[in-house]
């Protein structure tokens, strides 16, 4: 199998940052490229909020963006410094989903994501990303612990 693009989701835990790590790596062993993806979740959390004052879902979601934005530029600094060529993507929406959108989407030959380790009783409620992009990518998957 030849491994000309990675895949590699990251939101700053320390499971993602194993995966970039290992991901890295990896681009730089094969001189793949490597894609840096921050998905900006929507604030379903929030959505009670948003009903009584619909004003904070702005400002929220720009805050969030801002956040994701300077997650991906330490990520794009971690890889570059290890010479690998990387560029990083910011998205809204779904993580799992996106995640495996844009993987469709660049033609990866490689997702890499990182172990949530929630608890199992979380896990059964909200289900986890690593496990979603399992179940809907068509591609290889590596989870990182």
């Amino acid at each position: 199998m030849a491994i000309r693009k990675i895949l590699v989701a990251y939101d700053g835990s320390e499971p993602a940052s194993r995966a970039l790590e290992i991901a890295s790596d990896i681009a730089k062993r094969y001189g793949a490229k490597l894609y840096v993806l921050h998905v900006v979740p929507l604030p379903e959390d929030y959505l009670s909020t948003y009903l009584y004052y619909p004003e904070m879902e702005d400002q929220l979601i720009s805050k969030l963006i801002e956040a994701g934005r300077n997650l991906l530029e330490k990520a794009r600094e971690a890889a570059s410094s290890l010479s690998v060529d990387v560029e990083t993507v910011l998205e809204r929406g779904d993580p799992g989903k996106k995640i495996v959108e844009k993987a469709e989407q660049l033609d990866v030959d490689l997702i890499v994501v990182g172990s949530t380790g929630k608890g199992q009783i979380k896990k059964l409620i909200l289900g986890s990303v690593s496990e979603k992009v399992i179940k809907l990518s068509s591609r290889p998957v590596l989870v990182v612990k």
